[in-house]
């Protein structure tokens, strides 16, 4: 370890507790150093407290490369994976447990073909150095903050933004809008969104019938997958019919021609977003029956008015399929070791036909990051590239963590039931919240390598990393599969 440094960094935690930080009024100003400050926790743990919980992991991985030999010998399989095991558990930091976690996701996998307590048993086994791991590196993180003080929530990052012509995009505003004539785009900026939109927040002088601030959203690609904005748009104009509370569509450019992608515009709604699933909020239960009340109007919109949604033309089971097997090709893709997903994979696979009991409208990235709240109501549900008709437990095990943190899940269900949502089985519910923890790391993973190979740059792209998202994510499948397995 490098005393100089670990000084540095040290000296530099004590001055984020500076009370001249705590004035910064700049939204933008404040949420940076906020991404500092965590980016500072980040490196301070990875030279203190994970070299030795990596040491403790990988002696684990020692011995249970000693059981897997074993049982792979008596059952006369190749040993190749445990020896690379035990190779792996005397190699030291982040190349061994590297290592260690891809031998031990192979031997897990070949563990999967025999039947007996045994191998169940040391499948369990090899879970536990990795969930343990991620627990206490999460737990190590935010103990090592400078007198026990916790960073503050960070603002959204705008992680997609790009040049556009403004005077093109005030021509097609008015001439879209013939009333407008004497229109006027007079700011326009990107905000914080997803990953495969842009969102522009515009402002206008000189309307008469159009709202002076209006929102764009358009198509950014990437590979996190997603309905177009088209899709998006038809959908909103639905659902704003039905009086669910989505911001009001009122216009969509296909050809790409004005901004560069196509977009639509909506009505800027009032509200903030108050935490996300990596950011819990401050407890509220007004704001959490008020969730759980908006949830249940979504899953009551009639299918008949849904036939252009993805799944709308296929049983339930089928499409969470395909939903399962997007993300499991993802994973794939990176390359990433990880005992944990495969387990969590396989099981989902395995019990899919949970799922097929009950069918309706489901958001698919339901959480109060997709949620303006103002005065503590849902002012507008944002953001539905994901979703398609299926079981509604999804949307509710998405939520769960959130819900929790508001108020309590039964809060929750009770209020969402008493405005009639749908009746939710504890097998359903479980399935749901493992399915979208599953879903949801395997997309901070994407982002952590899409970082790490320079694709996406800046604090935006290190906010997986230095946000404990991942280990957050292996904390809630640890939790989940340690009951279900």
């Amino acid at each position: 370890m490098n005393d100089d440094m670990l000084r540095v960094l040290r000296t530099v935690s004590a001055a984020f507790s500076n009370p001249v930080m705590a004035q910064v009024q700049d939204r933008n100003l404040k949420s940076t150093l906020t991404a500092l400050e965590r980016a500072n926790i980040y490196v301070t743990n990875e030279m203190t407290a994970l070299p030795e919980l990596r040491r403790q992991a990988l002696t684990r991985y020692a011995t249970l490369s000693e059981r897997a030999a074993a049982l792979q010998a008596r059952q006369g399989l190749d040993t190749e994976s445990s020896r690379e095991l035990a190779r792996a558990a005397q190699a030291d930091g982040v190349v061994g447990l590297e290592r260690a976690l891809a031998a031990a996701k192979e031997i897990y996998l070949e563990l999967s073909a025999i039947a007996s307590s045994e191998a169940r048993q040391l499948q369990r086994d090899l879970l536990a150095p990795e969930l343990d791991l991620s627990e206490e590196t999460w737990r190590s993180r935010n103990e090592i903050v400078v007198a026990g003080r916790n960073p503050g929530a960070a603002e959204g990052t705008v992680l997609q933004a790009k040049g556009f012509d403004p005077k093109k995009l005030e021509a097609y505003i008015a001439s879209t809008f013939p009333g407008e004539r004497a229109l006027e785009l007079v700011e326009s900026r990107f905000v914080s969104g997803g990953y495969s939109k842009y969102t522009l927040r515009l402002r206008l002088a000189g309307v008469s019938s159009l709202p002076e601030e209006l929102i764009l959203r358009g198509d950014a690609g990437g590979t996190f997958g997603g309905a177009p904005v088209q899709k998006e748009y038809e959908l909103l104009r639905v659902l704003h019919g039905h009086g669910v509370r989505v911001p009001n569509p009122l216009a969509f450019e296909p050809s790409g021609t004005v901004f560069g992608a196509p977009f639509m515009l909506v009505e800027l709604e009032p509200g903030t977003i108050v935490g996300h699933m990596f950011e819990m909020p401050q407890p509220n239960k007004t704001t959490c029956r008020e969730v759980a009340e908006a949830l249940a109007r979504v899953h009551a919109v009639p299918l008949s008015a849904l036939s252009g949604v993805r799944g709308a033309a296929r049983n339930t089971v089928d499409q969470a399929k395909e939903f399962l097997g997007e993300s499991l090709a993802s994973w794939r893709a990176l390359g990433w070791s990880s005992p944990a997903y495969e387990a969590s994979f396989d099981w989902l696979q395995r019990n899919i036909g949970i799922l097929e009991r009950t069918r309706s409208l489901v958001h698919g990235d339901y959480g109060l990051n997709n949620l303006l709240i103002d005065n503590e109501r849902v002012a507008a549900i944002l953001d539905w590239e994901f979703a398609h008709i299926g079981n509604p437990a999804y949307d509710l095990g998405y939520f769960y963590y959130q819900a929790d943190r508001l108020d309590s899940w039964d809060a929750f269900v009770q209020a969402y039931r008493a405005a009639g949502g749908a009746p939710v089985s504890t097998a359903e519910l479980d399935y749901s919240t493992l399915f979208a923890v599953v879903r949801l790391g395997v997309m901070v993973c994407q982002s952590i390598v899409a970082f790490r190979n320079g694709q996406m740059p800046g604090l935006g792209g290190a906010s997986a990393l230095i946000n404990n998202m991942h280990d957050t994510s292996i904390n809630r499948i640890a939790g989940l599969l340690r009951r279900l397995l």
